[in-house]
Formats: structure tokens, C-alpha cells, sequence
């Protein structure tokens, strides 16, 4: 609605702008055959009387289509009028005319006091109809209004339209959310208790031996042990979902970690005759961390590793290397890969390709490395299997407070 009355506005100054250039025009044209008639007469001095009257002019004038009267005064001598007899403008028009401001209806009215020669001056006055040039503000003023409010109609009724697809849009969005963690909590509880049943049913079972024979053998208490360990593992994955990785940061030294993590897997490796080799930095280094998650990290790229490679032939290499301000842990087997399409997948929570796990080992890794200022890849290793590198910088910020 603004627009519009700018533009009525507008049209309305154009209107009136055009009013006085064509009451200038034609003032003009009469200005000019009146001082062209009396130059002529100079030159003609026995002219015929319809030629001293100035009939012929007041006839040409009465008859031009831009003009809706004319008078012409000589002092105090009516030269022409084109009027009707009873017209008439009184001294405050009279007084204003010569600035195009006034008009009566749809008549615009124009004056000048011009000193045609030395010693005589003439008063020229002209009308000129507007009648036409308002019908067109009019018809533009109204026609601008009704597109004004169609406008405004339609802006209306598009934005309701849009307002409701926007709501339906954010019901679905709430409904399909609603409905993927309904989804989530039901594959987290059924792979819960699938992790959970087959320890609880070996150690049910191993109690059940000890009922019935009164012994406690070392292969039950192993059975114990290993199930025990098990559903701790199970514990700590689930734990590890909501850690704080950052809160107990503090200096410590690379090598004993690494020992620590050799010592470990040293056993299993010989249990399982897997070639499982380990490299240290050839300087101690002191890095600013989380020494038990970083630790806990490493553990489960091991942990995978020695899962993925062949139980006779399998190798598995660990290896810290300090590469600039950066501190590398690389984890290499010769396992069977991973596929193309599944490394985006891997570090998702929960996404899996084995029978056994929740699949959130990976998915801490990454948190953990991200904690700590740092990123996980994975590549293809050269001898067919898969290369991890968990790289951190050494002086992580005092001041990091990332909560996963």
C-alpha cells in the first residue's frame, strides 16, 4: 500500500508538472503569433481590416485543440477572448496565475505581462483543459490500488500457505526424530542384551557347575574371569558414550603407555600365534592428555586389530612416532580390510560388521582423538589389510573443555 501511494504521489507531481509545460507551450504560441501579426503589419501598412482585427487569429485560436480560452490585453485594451462572456478571474487569481497555481475544475489557467515591443506591453492569459490527464491519474491511482491489494492478497494467502507447510514440515521432522531414537533405543537394548546374554549364560552355567560338584576348577574360574571381563568391557563402551575425554588431563610420558599396552596384548599374540610387533619413539616424550581414554583408545584399535587378522599367519604392528609438533600411533594388521563404502561408516556409533560388539569402539576413538585436538583416518594397509593412525598434537591447550 506504501508503494502505491508513492507512486500516486509521483504521478500526481508528473501531472501537474505536465499541466504548466503545456500551458507554457501553448502561452508561448499565442506570445508568438501575436508579436509575428504586428510584425507583419509593420511591413503591410494598408492591410485589409479582417487582417487589423485580428479575427482570422481569433478563430485559429478558438479552434487550436490544446487551448480552452485566450485573452489578450494591451494596457487596458482587449485585444482577443476566447472565453464565454461570463468569464472571469478575480485579482488573487489574477495575482497567482503568473505561477501556473491556479485552476478551477478541470481548467489549468496561465499569465505572463510581456513587453512584446519598446513602450507596449500585452497580458496573456491561456486555459488548457486537464480533464483527460486526470481521468489517466485517476484510472492509474485506482488500478495501483486494486494490484496493490491483490498483492497484498496473494502475499497473504502464500505466506499462510507456506506458514502451514512449514508446520506440517516440522511435525514430520518431530514424528521421523521421534521415530529414529525410538529406533535407536530399541537396536541399543536388543544389542545390549545380546552382549549381555552370552556372559550372564556362561557364568549362570559355570554356577551351576560349582553347585553341583562343590569344586571350583581353574577353567571355571577362567570362565569367570573372561565373562567377567567381558561385561566390563561392555560397561566401559556404553560409559565411554558420555565421557568427559578432556577433565583429567595431565603430563605424562609416551613410552610406559606403550609398554603398558605391549605388556597387554604380548600374551594374546602368543595364545594366538600373531606376529605382534611394537615401536617406540626413539626419545621418551611428555604429552598433555587424557593418559587413561588415550590409552583406552589405542586398546580398542589393537583390540580390532587383532580380531581382523588370521588367528596362524596374523600380523599385527604398533608403532608411536613423534612427526613434528605431531604425535602418531599407527595400527596395521593384515587383515581381510575394510571396504571402500564402509570407512565413512566406521565411526559411527553403533554401525558394526561383526556378530559380537555394540560397535561404538571406533566411535570412542574418534571422540577421543577430537578431545584431544587431534583426528583418526584409516588406509588401506600394503599388505591387504588396514593401516589406523590416531595422530594428537603434543602440547594440547590447558584450557580445552570439549565434552563428547
Amino acid at each position: 500500500m506504501t508503494f502505491t501511494f508513492l507512486e500516486a504521489l509521483l504521478f500526481y507531481r508528473s501531472l501537474k508538472f505536465h499541466s504548466h509545460y503545456d500551458a507554457e507551450t501553448n502561452l508561448r504560441f499565442v506570445i508568438a503569433r501575436i508579436k509575428g501579426h504586428f510584425e507583419l503589419m509593420k511591413f503591410i501598412p494598408d492591410a485589409p481590416s479582417y487582417l487589423n482585427s485580428l479575427g482570422w487569429l481569433h478563430d485559429e485560436l478558438n479552434e487550436h485543440p490544446g487551448l480552452y480560452g485566450v485573452i489578450v490585453r494591451e494596457e487596458d485594451k482587449e485585444v482577443i477572448n476566447t472565453f464565454y462572456s461570463d468569464f472571469s478571474l478575480n485579482s488573487v487569481d489574477m495575482s497567482k496565475c503568473e505561477d501556473g497555481n491556479v485552476t478551477r475544475g478541470m481548467i489549468y489557467f496561465l499569465c505572463r505581462s510581456v513587453e512584446l515591443f519598446p513602450g507596449r506591453s500585452f497580458f496573456f492569459l491561456v486555459a488548457i483543459d486537464i480533464t483527460d490527464q486526470f481521468k489517466n491519474f485517476y484510472h492509474s491511482v485506482v488500478v495501483g490500488s486494486i494490484a496493490a491489494l491483490l498483492s497484498f492478497l496473494l502475499f497473504h494467502i502464500s505466506w499462510l500457505q507456506v506458514k502451514r507447510l512449514i508446520g506440517k514440515q516440522e511435525e514430520l521432522e518431530r514424528r521421523l526424530l521421534a521415530s529414529e531414537k525410538l529406533a535407536l533405543a530399541g537396536k541399543l537394548a536388543a544389542m545390549i542384551s545380546h552382549e549381555i546374554r552370552n556372559p550372564l549364560n556362561a557364568l549362570s552355567m559355570a554356577v551351576q557347575y560349582v553347585q553341583a560338584t562343590g569344586e571350583i576348577s581353574r577353567e571355571v574360574l577362567d570362565i569367570i574371569r573372561d565373562e567377567t571381563e567381558r561385561l566390563k568391557e561392555l560397561s566401559n563402551e556404553l560409559f565411554g558414550m558420555q565421557s568427559d575425554f578432556v577433565s583429567g588431563m595431565e603430563v605424562f610420558s609416551i613410552h610406559p603407555m606403550v609398554m603398558e599396552l605391549e605388556a597387554r596384548f604380548s600374551p594374546k599374540a602368543s595364545s594366538l600365534g600373531i606376529n605382534f610387533c611394537c615401536q617406540y619413539p626413539p626419545e621418551d616424550v611428555n604429552v598433555r592428555g587424557n593418559k587413561k581414554w588415550l590409552s583406552r583408545a589405542l586398546e580398542n584399535l589393537l583390540r580390532n586389530a587383532f580380531e581382523a587378522v588370521p588367528p596362524s599367519n596374523g600380523r599385527v604392528k604398533f608403532q608411536a612416532e613423534v612427526s613434528g609438533e605431531t604425535l602418531v600411533f599407527t595400527v596395521e594388521d593384515n587383515g581381510s580390510g575394510i571396504l571402500e563404502g564402509e570407512k565413512a561408516m566406521i565411526f559411527e556409533p553403533f554401525y558394526t560388521t561383526r556378530k559380537e560388539g555394540l560397535g561404538l569402539g571406533l566411535y570412542i576413538v574418534q571422540k577421543v582423538a577430537e578431545a584431544h585436538g587431534g583426528t583418526v583416518s584409516v588406509e588401506s594397509s600394503k599388505e591387504g589389510g588396514t593401516v589406523f593412525f590416531l595422530k594428537i598434537p603434543i602440547g594440547v591447550r590447558e584450557d580445552a573443555s570439549r565434552k563428547i
